[in-house]
């Protein structure tokens, strides 16, 4: 006999649809014109057109949600110059009201206006949010107010919320329940739209925002906007199959009658309406409510007890978007001729690790470790999966505290830069040769103890620069035409120093000041991100300014040049750029290190996301499956929603965390995190210990509650036979 076999993807994206909430005798309205030929077309394995319409749909939408949420961080930050604290409260506020709003789509379609059409009129709501935050993303529109992006950011929970618990239920409609194998082809087949199209844009829209220059900023409206179209191609795709969808009509409205009842049972405890004792407090409310009704809804909240623990999981899980984004920007992500790992794209590992870690999971941990009768049961899941989320922010800790001991570290500079501003070849020390805008290096050894001597092959002109024992070795020697009042035009050498126990500024900004080498350039500013200098004279160095860490050109205010080339700093190091106009008007930037970057490469993080993924695994995908297999078959809605709301706690509590900012030193809070999700995990072990499995009624144990839950079920064509 042939057996399908779901894997844990495969249920747990059931367990989300639902399918089971909706009976199979439950006659499905009549299918337009053209799904009949379709469905009937339809071969043992292969999908629906409807189906893969879905698929499509469900991908675009989730490119659209993870490709601006990557960027939304450092939206606060550097476009909307909020703290990072603030940012994080934000970025956590957004992400607990898009778990929050599923239960308002679920609402809306079980009990008023079905599956589709909540679909199809929240993804307006959703793309007239990403509109709005593309075109406040413009600064001669938004002018940096907090106004629209709050609108945009609303609307946009509310649309991507909305849809959430019906896409993939939607999806699960158009298959038969008779099916299983097609069932199971199509959940893997979301899946996979899910997690390619949020990897693909958590890698493009960091390149979108940093690469890519307009407005004089990094290019937000862009990486917003791509998105932005990817939603419009999702509902235009979507429209496109409404004559192929079977569409269920609205039935009860489980989660409000849920409610209901708990309600119900509150009010006649305190009013004393209800007389009597109770085997349970939820019985007063049997005036009005049928016993199943009532043990079903105990069910339910014991379930929920055991997942008082898990938003704590979710608090940590979710910062991998906000404080371990922070946390690369303090990092070097240089790859050194493959380019440079943008922050922001760190986010990426997460969706990788997904994909490669659930067929190894599948085929390899879980089987290794049932022969030693290990790992099995669901919760025994669950518990190991929260202390290895305990063991990643201890990681992200222990990175932390590298970062700042190397960013706190005092340099040693062990050379000095010369640069020939001069207008012919020179000579060092009667052996090297420099020529007209090149440089050499010089170690602060021998200026110290050998001098240098400067000769032009031009004139026979010459200089000699000795570096005394208590000065601090310059981070350049410019070698340029100098014009001394008694002796006129002469050779000369310009000293440019700089304290190194000031090194550096906010640790995730770079340093820059600026030098003109022939006093054309007067006022000038950098671009992409706007930071202006005015240059009073000559070889005077203007102040140091923090500037966000990427790629830039100088623009002259008065002539309005650009720099030829573009110039690239990074974060913590120290820099100083040398300005000249050459003869076809052209202006030219030289840029020198002053400092180096003292960062920690930004791979390692990846070992903090693969314990954090190998924790989503475990708790996750796992939770999910039993948060389904334990809910009374009509309350399946309402188990999801309530572990969609743990995931909204879960950011409340960072929100808390960080607003409360009673934490100042980022490797403690990593710390206190940690501790957080010790305590939480000995509480859900003992929950889980004294947690006792839910024996289905015998009405419930229909065909597709089989579906979910027997890896076993028969191929529709044995269970004809």
């Amino acid at each position: 006999m042939a057996h399908s076999e779901l894997t844990q993807k495969d249920r747990a994206f059931a367990a989300s649809a639902g399918v089971s909430a909706t009976p199979a005798t439950t006659p499905p309205q009549t299918p337009r014109h053209g799904s009949t030929a379709d469905i009937e077309s339809t071969t043992k394995f292969e999908l629906p057109r409807s189906a893969y319409y879905i698929i499509f749909v469900e991908g675009c939408e989730r490119f659209c949600f993870y490709g601006l949420k990557t960027v939304l961080l450092l939206y606060f930050m550097h476009f909307l110059s909020l703290n990072k604290d603030t940012s994080t409260a934000g970025y956590h506020l957004f992400s607990s009201a898009c778990y929050l709003t599923p239960i308002i789509g679920a609402i809306i379609s079980d009990g008023f206006i079905g599956r589709y059409s909540t679909i199809l009129y929240l993804s307006f709501v959703y793309l007239l949010g990403t509109v709005v935050l593309t075109l406040t993303a413009i600064p001669q529109i938004g002018g940096r107010n907090l106004a629209g992006p709050i609108i945009g950011l609303s609307l946009i929970a509310l649309g991507t919320g909305g849809i959430k618990p019906c896409v993939s239920a939607f999806g699960a409609d158009q298959i038969s329940m008779a099916n299983p194998k097609q069932l199971s082809r199509f959940f893997a087949f979301f899946y996979f739209a899910i997690n390619f199209g949020s990897l693909i844009s958590t890698l493009l829209t960091p390149i979108l925002r940093s690469k890519v220059s307009c407005f004089g900023y990094d290019c937000y409206s862009l990486a917003f906007g791509i998105p932005a179209i990817l939603m419009l191609i999702s509902i235009i795709i979507f429209i496109i199959g409404t004559p192929l969808y079977k569409r269920i009509p609205p039935k009860e409205n489980i989660i409000v009658k849920f409610i209901a009842i708990i309600l119900r049972a509150i009010r006649n405890t305190f009013s004393g309406s209800s007389s009597g004792r109770r085997e349970h407090w939820l019985y007063r409310a049997d005036d009005k409510y049928s016993a199943d009704d009532i043990e079903d809804v105990r069910s339910v909240l014991r379930v929920c007890l055991l997942f008082t623990p898990i938003p704590v999981f979710y608090a940590l899980f979710d910062q991998s978007g906000s404080r371990w984004t922070y946390q690369a920007t303090l990092m070097n992500g240089s790859l050194g001729p493959f380019g440079t790992i943008q922050p922001d794209q760190m986010q990426a590992l997460n969706s990788l690790f997904v994909l490669l870690f659930i067929p190894l999971f599948e085929e390899v941990i879980y089987p290794a470790f049932a022969r030693c009768n290990l790992l099995i049961r669901p919760l025994q899941r669950m518990f190991c999966g929260l202390i290895i989320m305990m063991f990643a922010f201890i990681v992200a800790a222990m990175l932390q505290q590298a970062i700042d001991l190397k960013s706190n570290a005092m340099p040693v500079r062990r050379h000095t830069n010369i640069y020939n501003g001069y207008n012919c070849t020179i000579t060092m020390n009667t052996t090297l040769k420099i020529d007209p805008r090149e440089v050499a290096p010089i170690s602060c050894t021998k200026l110290l103890q050998e001098g240098l001597v400067l000769t032009s092959t031009c004139n026979g002109a010459f200089v000699h620069f000795q570096l005394a024992t208590d000065e601090i070795c310059p981070s350049i020697l410019i070698i340029s035409e100098l014009n001394d009042e008694s002796r006129g035009q002469m050779m000369g050498v310009t000293s440019l120093s700089n304290s190194l126990s000031n090194q550096r500024g906010v640790k995730e900004f770079a340093l820059l000041r600026m030098v003109s080498l022939d006093g054309k350039q007067t006022k000038i500013q950098t671009i992409p991100n706007k930071y202006q200098y005015d240059i009073e004279k000559k070889l005077l160095p203007t102040a140091y300014q923090s500037v966000f860490p990427t790629d830039y050109r100088i623009e002259d205010l008065v002539s309005g040049k650009q720099s030829v080339k573009l110039f690239d700093v990074h974060t913590t190091a120290v820099y100083t750029a040398l300005l000249y106009t050459t003869d076809d008007n052209k202006l030219h930037t030289v840029l020198f290190e002053d400092v180096p970057p003292f960062t920690v490469h930004i791979l390692w993080q990846t070992v903090q996301y693969a314990l954090m993924t190998s924790a989503e695994m475990l708790v996750s995908i796992t939770g999910l499956v039993f948060a389904y297999s334990q809910a009374p078959k009509r309350y399946k809605s309402v188990i999801m929603s309530a572990w969609l709301l743990t995931s909204a706690i879960g950011d409340l509590i960072v929100v808390f965390v960080a607003e409360a900012r009673m934490i100042k030193d980022q490797a403690l809070e990593f710390v206190f995190f940690a501790i957080l999700m010790a305590f939480a995990t000995f509480i859900f072990g003992f929950l889980a210990i004294h947690y006792k499995d839910r024996n289905p009624r015998a009405d419930e144990a229909d065909e597709d509650q089989q579906l979910i839950l027997d890896k076993n079920t028969s191929e529709p064509d044995q269970l004809i036979q």
